[in-house]
């Protein structure tokens, strides 16, 4: 087997063969996978899921606050105050993040009038005598 100066695509540092075909880093410990080179249109199938492993081994995780379910989870429990998550989040384009604060904001201000509104209402009715005609019922018990 002839002796290879493999480099880390993820930081460039030396790699080492653990398996046939198979490489890990020396520094960062990223695994990935790395074939001769195929001439195009002669690919195999094994060769292109191999290529595949190593496009997602290369991707960076993203951390587990900046996911699409625990974003929607944060604006259901604390509303607005999950806006920093959208504004902080590297994978929304900036456009989407000024939709998304646009978009919480009209709902923010929708639901203090659609409040204002009920708390007034609930306030007359209180105050029109219905809640004593309905104590009149229980004196009996």
């Amino acid at each position: 087997m002839p002796i290879v100066d493999m480099r880390c695509p993820r930081c460039g540092k030396q790699a080492t063969e653990y398996e046939k075909n198979k490489w890990r880093c020396l520094i960062c410990n990223n695994k990935f996978i790395y074939e001769t080179p195929v001439q195009p249109n002669s690919c195999t199938v094994e060769q292109h899921v191999n290529q595949t492993i190593f496009d997602k081994q290369a991707q960076p995780k993203t951390k587990w606050y900046f996911k699409t379910p625990w974003i929607v989870i944060a604006f259901l429990s604390v509303g607005p105050l999950a806006l920093p998550m959208v504004w902080f989040n590297p994978r929304f384009s900036q456009k989407t993040k000024i939709i998304v604060s646009i978009v919480t904001i009209i709902i923010v201000i929708l639901s203090y009038y659609l409040l204002g509104y009920l708390f007034t209402n609930l306030w007359k009715w209180f105050n029109t005598g219905y809640l004593n005609q309905t104590d009149n019922l229980f004196q009996g018990f």
